[in-house]
């Protein structure tokens, strides 16, 4: 797929909801399940995807300098 991969500045905390995700963080992959969460800073390169070949949903705030 494509990628959907960025980097911004600021900070973001995201929750899965449902299913797993795949968090790409700069070189690193972490799988997040229903009830985990990350908080990183949207400076590193990052990304998520739906992992597992199932639907995933999830919420996310993202902080970002005025």
């Amino acid at each position: 797929g494509p990628d959907m991969n960025s980097s911004h500045e600021g900070e973001e905390f995201i929750v899965c909801a449902s299913g797993e995700i795949e968090l790409t963080y700069g070189p690193d992959k972490f799988i997040l399940k229903a009830g985990d969460t990350a908080y990183y800073n949207s400076v590193v390169t990052h990304g998520v995807k739906a992992h597992g070949g199932s639907p995933a949903t999830l919420y996310g705030v993202i902080f970002m300098p005025a």
